[in-house]
């Protein structure tokens, strides 16, 4: 149709490490998707990366995965939908800490969480985004009061 938009689909796909309460993450980050137009699927199955004609209609992945295993076939329908042009979003442990075994994830991903460093900082922002994040419950961590607990 001429003029109609088409809804963006995103999955977020979640699990691994209780830690991060990747699940209440998970539904908070859907909500602030659905917020802006998108069709989310929250899906706690890493097997939903097999099926790759799902994954090729996807316009985001936002993966909250931490500490966690990944299998080789499960990765590649990861990769090869960030490949196709699917895009990836993500934070902290919930992204840069979820397959430490698998260096080709790594690599897509920029990086690899390490640890947290035992300084202390302050951190200031007039962001509009923190607010909206500040909002919808994300407070400080047990673990590092300036950081969230959405990692």
């Amino acid at each position: 149709m001429v003029g109609s938009k088409t809804m963006k689909r995103a999955l977020v796909n979640w699990g691994g490490w209780d830690g991060h309460e990747p699940e209440a993450c998970s539904s908070l980050f859907a909500g602030i998707l659905e917020d802006e137009g998108f069709s989310v699927d929250l899906v706690n199955d890493l097997d939903v990366f097999l099926d790759s004609s799902y994954i090729a209609g996807l316009d985001l992945i936002v993966p909250v995965w931490t500490m966690s295993k990944i299998t080789p076939e499960q990765e590649q329908g990861l990769l090869n939908g960030v490949r196709s042009g699917v895009g990836l979003g993500g934070w902290h442990g919930g992204m840069a800490d979820s397959f430490r075994e698998n260096t080709e994830y790594q690599w897509m991903v920029g990086g690899q969480f390490i640890c947290i460093p035992e300084i202390s900082l302050t951190i200031e922002s007039t962001s509009q985004y923190l607010k909206i994040l500040w909002s919808k419950g994300c407070r400080t961590s047990k673990w590092n009061r300036n950081s969230t607990i959405c990692m």
